[in-house]
């Protein structure tokens, strides 16, 4: 539209100068353009279903769930309210906000009952289901996601930006400490690299958990698990976090 100009802003677009919202009656075009950007910018779903467990039983009370987009200099969030089967899902800008990579970490918002996180990327600007998250879990990798994962990937938005998210990390270090109670799950085929790592609860790999170069401390209470490939380097039992 002639005169109109465009901003990003989260789940919508901002318009200026001739637009419906400056000429109720524009025309045909002013409309289409309004149409069009609109749709173009809610195009992309990300969802995924909140478990009690692993992927079998769905918590039916409706948890507040939180997604962000995040890139070394921004980040943008999204909410949304899982449904009586679980289910939750947001609507994001598939213009600039979804590029190859693109960090995503999403999470269970405001309930100490019911915590859950789990952190993935973006491999395309297509709609994705295959978030979801497992009650006193931290989730690394998904099944639509890329292979290898990093401190640094999940220092781009950890529980320095939201305490209810089960982590932190020092990304200049690269460590990552998770919550005492919770569990690190790595997804099948994945690969989790770090300099150390502080587990406060269980560990399972179902991937490569490649912490060779570091210290490995396993909280008192914690088992490692799963099918996948531990190359831990030094470990140490009886150190939790808090």
């Amino acid at each position: 539209t002639t005169g109109t100009s465009m901003s990003s802003c989260g789940e919508y677009r901002i318009f200026t100068g001739t637009s419906l919202a400056s000429n109720p009656t524009g025309s045909a075009v002013d409309n289409a353009s309004v149409y069009l950007a609109l749709k173009e910018n809610l195009s992309t779903s990300l969802s995924g279903k909140l478990y009690s467990d692993e992927g079998v039983t769905p918590i039916t009370t409706g948890k507040t769930v939180k997604v962000a987009i995040a890139t070394s200099s921004s980040a943008h969030i999204y909410s949304a309210t899982s449904n009586g089967s679980g289910v939750w899902s947001v609507a994001v800008g598939s213009s600039g906000l979804v590029p190859n990579g693109t960090s995503i970490t999403a999470w269970v918002d405001g309930d100490d009952s019911t915590r859950a996180a789990l952190v993935t990327n973006l491999t395309s600007t297509s709609s994705r289901t295959d978030l979801d998250l497992y009650k006193d879990t931290v989730k690394v990798g998904s099944a639509s996601s890329t292979n290898s994962f990093s401190v640094e990937d999940m220092a781009l938005y950890d529980g320095s930006k939201d305490a209810d998210i089960q982590f932190v990390t020092q990304s200049d270090e690269g460590e990552l400490l998770i919550e005492q109670g919770q569990k690190f799950l790595l997804a099948s085929g994945k690969t989790f690299s770090a300099s150390s790592a502080v587990f406060g609860g269980d560990v399972e790999n179902n991937g490569t958990l490649d912490i060779s170069a570091g210290t490995t401390y396993f909280g008192s209470d914690g088992t490692l698990s799963g099918s996948g490939t531990n190359d831990l380097g030094n470990t140490i039992t009886g150190s939790s976090t808090s």
